[in-house]
């Protein structure tokens, strides 16, 4: 699952590899004190301020959704999804397609939720 922790590392991670400070990377969405205690795993931010940051920034939402589901938890023990989808599809296995296409489908579900709910 992801989690607030998984949230803070991202974005800290996005941070610096812009190699912004916070200051900056914040664009004023959140103040600065706020944001520092969000990398540190303190506070929570808002879906609507984490998109509004990331839009700023000019950050691609589907990368950071990606990196999202590399470091949760919920992801260390599956499989690459590409791999069995396309392992599914070369077999002609319907049936597994459909599923692994649900799975995708929760899997979205969840990080829109995360993103929602904090």
């Amino acid at each position: 699952m992801i989690d607030d922790l998984t949230i803070s590392r991202v974005l800290k991670q996005t941070r610096k590899s812009l190699g912004l400070t916070q200051k900056k990377f914040i664009h004023g969405v959140v103040t600065t004190s706020f944001y520092s205690k969000v990398e540190r795993g303190i506070n929570k931010i808002s879906a609507v301020d984490f998109l509004k940051i990331m839009m700023l920034n000019k950050v691609k939402v589907d990368e950071i959704i990606k990196q999202l589901f590399e470091q949760s938890s919920y992801m260390k023990n599956e499989p690459d999804l590409s791999v069995q989808i396309l392992t599914a599809f070369n077999k002609k296995d319907k049936e597994i397609v459909s599923l692994l296409n649900k799975k995708i489908q929760t899997q979205i579900a969840i990080i829109s939720w995360t993103l929602y709910a904090a």
